[in-house]
Parts: C-alpha cells; sequence; structure tokens
C-alpha cells in the first residue's frame, strides 16, 4: 500500500491494474491548481461509512492533499484509509496551458477520473458519489 505519493507512481509504473491519463487543458496553471486544490479539498475530504460494521470494510475515511512544488508544478493526492488510490500531477505548458497526468486504478475509479477532469478543464465541478 503505498503511503506517499512518489510511491504510487512508482508502483503504478511496474502494473498493470492502474491507468494513467496524460492531456492538456488550455488554461492557466495557477487556474488549474486552484480548482483542483479547492474541489478535491471540498469534495473528497470525507468519512464514508456503509453498512453497520465497520471492520468488514464498510468504513472509508477519503482524504485529498494538494502542493505546489514549484511555480510551474504540483500533484493532489487522494487517500482511502491512509494508502494513496490516486495522484494527479499538474504541470505548466506555456502561460496558457497546462499537462495533467492523472494516476489512478484501472477498476471503478472513472468517477474519480471524471471529476478531476472537470475541475482542471474548468467545467462545472463534480464530486464523485461515494
Amino acid at each position: 500500500m503505498p503511503t506517499t505519493k512518489k510511491q504510487y507512481r512508482e508502483m503504478a509504473l511496474k502494473s498493470s491494474l492502474v491507468r494513467i491519463d496524460r492531456y492538456t487543458v488550455g488554461r492557466p496553471f495557477k487556474e488549474v491548481f486552484e480548482d483542483v486544490k479547492s474541489h478535491s479539498a471540498k469534495c473528497m475530504n470525507v468519512y464514508v461509512r456503509r453498512g453497520g460494521v465497520p471492520a468488514r470494510g464498510g468504513s472509508f475515511d477519503i482524504e485529498a492533499d494538494s502542493t505546489l512544488l514549484t511555480s510551474r508544478s504540483s500533484e493532489t493526492g487522494m487517500r482511502i484509509n491512509g494508502a494513496y488510490y490516486m495522484v494527479v500531477d499538474l504541470n505548466a505548458k506555456g502561460s496558457l496551458a497546462t499537462e495533467v497526468t492523472a494516476w489512478g486504478s484501472k477498476f471503478n475509479s472513472d468517477m474519480y477520473f471524471d471529476s478531476f477532469a472537470s475541475w482542471a478543464k474548468g467545467e462545472k465541478p463534480i464530486c464523485p458519489d461515494f
């Protein structure tokens, strides 16, 4: 279970179970970072309890954190019960474009990829339905 974003990326490069989406959005890096940071904090810092028995996997502590690495790059991670489940890297490509690289599970994770994409593109924000 990767406990850092770096460990997650290293594991992802060796795994056939990880999906990596890379695309460029026509928005300045600073705008994309602020949208991803604010929406992930709002939508992904949640505690989900399903069913009545937490010991059977019915409870999920979901957290997101965004880090500005330089004035032109950042990383956002989503953890479930302490282990990274998804990492999104942002890198400025000139003054008006940002490259997005999203790393996540190939299985049952479309809603996470779609949420991050909507935030990066500046579209109506979509929060995952936990």
